[in-house]
């Protein structure tokens, strides 16, 4: 099983979100995804910064996804 992390970010004050960023690493259980899905969570809060996230009532969100391995022929 391979997981991709997938991260969303949402205005709370809007009641939008922008597309789902699937993040380059992958992750071969759901642990490990999800530490990292709360890990990159807080680094984009501290990124967009306090004031911004106050502003925008900023969330994030994350998932991990499933992905379907290919298998090839040899």
């Amino acid at each position: 099983m391979k997981l991709v992390l997938a991260m969303i970010v949402c205005s709370a004050l809007y009641q939008e979100c922008l597309k789902p960023h699937p993040m380059p690493k992958s992750y071969s259980n759901h642990y490990d995804c999800m530490m990292a899905g709360y890990e990159e969570s807080q680094k984009k809060l501290k990124e967009i910064g306090k004031e911004e996230i106050n502003k925008y009532r900023t969330i994030i969100k994350f998932v991990c996804a499933e992905v379907k391995e290919h298998k090839t022929d040899a």
